[in-house]
């Protein structure tokens, strides 16, 4: 199956980054789904590589403005 879309809420926080949250945030959310490796990017890197295969031939990833 093949989408014009992909849209995606992933972990997007570095280890370190973590432990400078507020509590308010690291006693609420859970840690695996904020905090990702390669410094909050890995994520990142799945989405883009795999999302050639499930988009449209006419679609493109787009860097948000």
């Amino acid at each position: 199956m093949k989408f014009d879309l992909i849209v995606s809420n992933p972990p997007y926080i570095s280890d370190e980054e973590w432990k400078t949250i507020s509590d308010t945030v690291r006693l609420w959310e859970d840690y695996r789904a904020l905090v990702a490796a390669k410094k909050g990017f890995m994520a990142f890197e799945k989405i883009i590589v795999g999302s050639r295969g499930y988009l449209n031939e006419n679609s493109r990833l787009k860097e948000s403005d």
